[in-house]
């Protein structure tokens, strides 16, 4: 179910991935490869012990209309709920202006199997996962 409370913003930017998480009022910039304690404080206060971002929009890395995105996102959120899953509502931030923010969401504890077969599900490349205090990694999800 959804976290109730502040948005969380995440902004992936290329060729090096860069997620940034905007709590109010404290901004998390997270980037594969390395540990990021205020994340981990994040984790210790919602008491999770890892967590994921995903999204269903642009499948394939490949641009869709945002009413279509916007269905797809509804349907990941939609099992996400049915799931019992905890989730703040997010948004992957392009590098390049000629690519559109797109909404994802930042998950606690799910089993990394099951957001591995949702992110296959929704035609994606890959997502991030990480532990409490471990360093965030890019999950490829066709490898």
């Amino acid at each position: 179910m959804p976290v109730p409370g502040d948005s969380v913003a995440l902004a992936l930017r290329s060729p090096r991935p860069v997620f940034g998480a905007l709590l109010r009022p404290q901004c998390l910039d997270i980037h594969p490869g390395h540990a990021n304690p205020a994340l981990a404080q994040l984790l210790r206060c919602t008491g999770a012990r890892r967590y994921a971002v995903i999204t269903a929009c642009n499948p394939g890395s490949r641009q869709l209309a945002a009413a279509d995105n916007a269905a797809r996102q509804a349907w990941l959120a939609e099992r996400l709920t049915c799931l019992k899953l905890r989730f703040f509502p997010a948004c992957n931030g392009p590098d390049a202006s000629d690519w559109p923010a797109e909404p994802s969401f930042l998950v606690l504890d799910a089993p990394l199997a099951l957001l591995r077969r949702l992110g296959r599900a929704c035609g994606q490349n890959a997502l991030v996962a990480g532990r409490r205090d471990g360093r965030p990694r890019l999950v490829w999800l066709h490898a």
